[in-house]
C-alpha cells in the first residue's frame, strides 16, 4: 500500500476563508469622489444669498423698453371712439 490519502479534504482554496476585497467596490472609509461633501457648496447650485444673473432684480423694471402708459386705444384717428354721443 502506498499513498495514505495525503490531503484528505485539504483543498488549497479554503471555502471558509473571507474572499479578497473587490477592487470595483469602494471602501466605506474613503469618501467617494463622485459624491460632493455637504460642507462645500456645489458649484452647479447657485447660492441663495447671491442674486441669479438670469433673473431680473425686482427693484428694477422688468421691461425698460415699454413706456409706463395706461391702457388707452393706440388708434386716436377713430372719431366714433371719442365722440360716441353723436
Amino acid at each position: 500500500a502506498g499513498g495514505h490519502g495525503h490531503g484528505h479534504g485539504h483543498h488549497p482554496h479554503h471555502p471558509h476563508h473571507p474572499p479578497p476585497p473587490k477592487p470595483d467596490e469602494p471602501k466605506p472609509e474613503e469618501p467617494k469622489p463622485e459624491e460632493p461633501k455637504p460642507e462645500e457648496p456645489k458649484p452647479e447650485e447657485p447660492k441663495p444669498e447671491e442674486p441669479k444673473p438670469e433673473e431680473p432684480k425686482p427693484e428694477e423694471p422688468a421691461q425698460p423698453e415699454q413706456p409706463q402708459q395706461p391702457e388707452q386705444p393706440q388708434q386716436p384717428e377713430q372719431p366714433e371712439q371719442s365722440q360716441s354721443g353723436q
